[in-house]
């Protein structure tokens, strides 16, 4: 999986809404990492997988994502981005973690088409 190309501070947003939403100082939270090589139909990824201890992900939202009144603003431009940059809309998936918090599971294809100048892809 080395130098598959990651979208600048992709990772770090998922990070920060967990601190905003699901952790109020309390509590102890927890926040999983996982990285793993799969396929997505025939598209060799790496799926990334990030779960906390938080207070997960309401039917609601999850129903209604994306959503089209302009709320939830940085998990709404993550997936804009995902559409963008891959050219797919089944890269990211939310739903709640049977550790009692939020899930978000994304497919990054190894090789995505994008021109290799694009400043906006970190590969470490």
């Amino acid at each position: 999986m080395r130098g598959v190309p990651v979208q600048k501070l992709l990772i770090q947003t998922f990070i920060e809404n967990i601190f905003k939403h699901a952790f109020d100082g309390k509590q102890t939270l927890s926040i999983f990492l996982r990285v793993q090589h799969t396929l997505l139909g025939a598209v060799p990824c790496a799926k990334v997988t990030i779960e906390d201890t938080g207070c997960g992900f309401t039917e609601e939202f999850l129903a209604d994502f994306p959503p089209q009144n302009g709320e939830k603003v940085g998990l709404a431009n993550i997936a804009q981005t995902l559409v963008l940059t891959y050219g797919r809309a089944d890269l990211l998936r939310l739903s709640n973690s049977e550790l009692g918090g939020a899930r978000v599971e994304l497919w990054l294809p190894e090789h995505p088409e994008r021109n290799d100048s694009n400043e906006a892809f970190d590969r470490g």
